[in-house]
């Protein structure tokens, strides 16, 4: 299929799991020959060990994109063993082949494996999503219950524990209890039936008047969302970079996020929101001093500037094709 000049092959999968595709290796296999360079996605997939393989047989640079399945707490917390035991089994000769690993951010560089070699290649926005929006007014009639009030947001999946919703509700619940005028918009696709868990939470912390659940949102709904909210919370106790994030700050809303989230130092250096600890306490106050008149001006419109002078796509496929051509020039 031809999707915007790029050829692309999409090819049967035997093995739903794990991915193995014995049509896929055979694409490679007659791929590869006149292909300069390998960019494989490591997700505890075929695809990434097949790709990372065939470069080392026919002696091809080698880019791994680790998104975040390297990152040392995510193995920690979940599947330790198996994780450890595919990485050193099926992946490690490729990581110690490629000539470099990409990850997100300084911070999910830090906690990775195999940082020695890696390189920060991070997510971004296209400014032209931005464009069009439907006016503040008209997407309120929509959602009548956010008149009036200062809305936050979480957009992202809704896991109950992965995610940090666990301690969002009761911290909301606490600011609510000094400030009446607060919404809780959740918007984003239900995961490991955390919705239900949510919606349970919700009732049993009396904040069904004070919380939205949108379910998925399209692109342009998303856009709306976020042009008629004004804080955006991401309270994940671990994350890589959050496009979500992303999209955010460049539509200036002062964030809200954890030390256990990508670009949090950035974001405090650059004066874009507020990093708490992943702490309901913390968490709670922070939502406060977000509140028109306190810290909000302060936070508000630096979000922007930072992505459009760093995480837009066009600067970082520039950078992206200057560490190729370094590559391909020492190879």
């Amino acid at each position: 299929v031809n999707i915007d000049g790029v050829y692309v092959y999409y090819e049967a999968v035997e093995n739903i799991k794990w991915g193995y595709s014995s049509s896929l290796k055979n694409r490679i296999t007659k791929e590869i020959k006149t292909a300069d360079i390998v960019i494989t996605h490591f997700h505890y997939q075929y695809a990434s060990y097949i790709g990372g393989l065939f470069a080392r047989k026919y002696n091809k640079p080698l880019i791994v994109f680790a998104h975040g399945s390297l990152n040392k707490n995510g193995i920690y917390k979940r599947n330790t063993l198996l994780k450890y035991l595919y990485i050193r089994f099926f992946e490690n000769k490729n990581f110690k082949y490629a000539n470099f690993i990409t990850f997100n951010c300084a911070e999910e560089l830090e906690l990775s494996f195999f940082s020695k070699n890696g390189k920060i290649i991070p997510n971004g926005v296209d400014p032209n999503d931005f464009l069009k929006h439907s006016s503040k007014s008209l997407y309120l009639d929509k959602y009548p219950q956010l008149k009036g009030k200062q809305v936050y947001i979480y957009l992202g999946r809704l896991n109950y524990t992965q995610k940090g919703i666990e301690i969002l509700l009761p911290a909301f619940k606490k600011a609510i209890q000094k400030n009446n005028l607060l919404h809780l918009v959740l918007a984003g696709p239900d995961e490991n039936n955390g919705e239900l868990l949510i919606r349970k939470a919700i009732v049993d912390l009396e904040l069904t008047q004070y919380v939205t659940i949108t379910g998925m949102l399209n692109d342009s709904e998303k856009i709306d969302m976020l042009n008629i909210s004004d804080v955006f919370v991401l309270p994940s106790p671990s994350e890589g970079l959050s496009i979500a994030l992303l999209e955010a700050l460049y539509m200036n809303l002062p964030v809200i996020t954890t030390t256990g989230v990508g670009l949090h130092k950035t974001i405090q250096k650059n004066d874009a929101g507020i990093i708490i600890d992943y702490d309901q306490d913390q968490l709670s106050e922070a939502i406060l001093s977000l509140t028109y008149g306190n810290q909000f001006e302060k936070f508000s419109k630096n979000g922007k500037n930072l992505i459009n002078g760093k995480f837009t796509w066009d600067v970082i496929v520039a950078q992206f094709i200057e560490k190729i051509k370094k590559v391909l020039e020492n190879h």
